[in-house]
């Protein structure tokens, strides 16, 4: 057992060298008396003091809170390794640190300030943007090309648009997104993969040389190999709401940085390139990254409705700064690497019920309220009678 007294250190092993040792700093003020009194003549104190003398100027030494903890029991000791580490200033005063700000005073300007995670609330209004339309203008409008033409007003979901920034999390969701596709390792041929070695050489017998089946055998010069490398992914997995939830964030900015724009008509009327652009004109984003976002795909719907979107995807085929996606392939890294995002209303309604924040009440799935709106207002109906009953009970 380890003992720490005075800056130093003794080492005692068993009760009898715990005593002796009490006993060792139970004489030491004494001692320090007799040297202080002999030179002045006065009473020299006796040598080996009475058991009360001792107990009385141990107490009144400064060595009586060491021994009053160790006479404590249990016995703890301070550990050495802890008792000898300095006290370290944080980078950073206290005073001066904003709220949930790191301690690394280089790492601190690239950490944003954490909220909550959002809770849909009953008294929070809904969000609303302006619902805008790119429709060629006629002749008499051509001297307000650059004033877009608000058609109304389109409300927004908060738990969608109303995010706060974590930049932490869309770094860590981009990092996962260009991890696609990316090897590692190189990968070799088997001789299966290897171009040519379809015919055999020569025949099995009659040659005098030995039986081969194909000059790509791993044996031969220009073969493939027997065991080859496999290339080595770095993809991994990542949850599912982390991914809506950077979605939602990315969405969220877009919005306070006004760089959304909805319009209310899905896909494009022509094919050119030209008409995309003076429908971007229009807007002023001709020369900004712009992603448009559409309604998904439906190989079963209108004529119109798919000719529509196949417009818009060949006409922004040539454009480089333009990209095209639908509902369903909304995604981080390309709402990062855009500047503005324009979204059809229809294509706005997909967005929101694919990232919605809580499931649908009762936990029932959302075809039964798409196409059973009976059976889910009778399944809401008897979730608030049970709650009810619940409550009444409880009273």
């Amino acid at each position: 057992m380890t003992v720490l007294m005075n800056g130093s250190s003794r080492a005692f092993c068993g009760a009898s060298s715990l005593l002796a040792s009490l006993r060792t700093h139970a004489q030491a003020p004494l001692r320090m008396m007799h040297a202080a009194a002999a030179p002045m003549g006065g009473v020299r104190l006796p040598r080996t003091p009475t058991k009360l003398a001792s107990v009385a100027s141990i107490r009144q030494s400064k060595h009586a809170e060491c021994i009053s903890l160790l006479t404590t029991p249990p016995f703890h000791t301070p550990s050495r390794g802890v008792a000898k580490v300095p006290r370290r200033r944080a980078p950073v005063a206290w005073a001066k640190r904003a709220p949930f700000q790191q301690k690394n005073k280089l790492r601190d300007n690239y950490f944003v300030q954490r909220h909550l995670p959002a809770v849909p609330q009953s008294n929070v209004a809904n969000l609303e943007a302006w619902l805008s339309t790119w429709r060629p203008l006629s002749s008499e409008d051509s001297s307000e090309v650059h004033n877009p033409m608000r058609v109304g007003i389109v409300k927004l979901r908060p738990d969608v648009w109303d995010m706060p920034l974590r930049s932490d999390l869309i770094h860590r969701i981009v990092l996962w997104q260009r991890s696609y596709g990316v090897i590692i390792q190189p990968k070799g041929k088997t001789r299966g993969q290897v171009t040519g070695g379809g015919r055999k050489p020569r025949p099995q017998k009659g040659t005098g040389k030995s039986r081969i089946g194909s000059i790509r055998a791993p044996h031969w010069r220009h073969g493939g190999r027997a065991f080859p490398r496999i290339g080595r992914s770095v993809s991994y997995e990542m949850p599912s709401k982390v991914i809506k939830t950077g979605i939602r964030v990315a969405l969220s900015d877009k919005y306070r940085r006004n760089a959304l724009i909805v319009i209310d008509e899905d896909g494009l009327d022509s094919h050119k390139t030209g008409y995309l652009i003076q429908r971007l004109n229009t807007f002023r984003i001709e020369d900004h990254k712009v992603l448009i976002v559409c309604k998904a795909y439906d190989p079963y719907g209108k004529y119109d409705q798919k000719t529509r979107q196949i417009n818009l995807q060949q006409a922004a085929g040539n454009l480089p700064h333009v990209k095209v996606n639908t509902s369903k392939s909304v995604n981080v890294y390309d709402l990062v690497r855009s500047s503005v995002v324009v979204i059809s209303k229809e294509a706005l309604a997909e967005l929101e019920e694919r990232l919605q924040l809580h499931s649908t009440p009762n936990k029932l799935p959302m075809q039964i309220y798409r196409f059973m709106p009976e059976v889910a207002a009778a399944a809401i109906e008897e979730a608030k009678a049970t709650a009810v009953a619940i409550a009444s009970a409880q009273i």
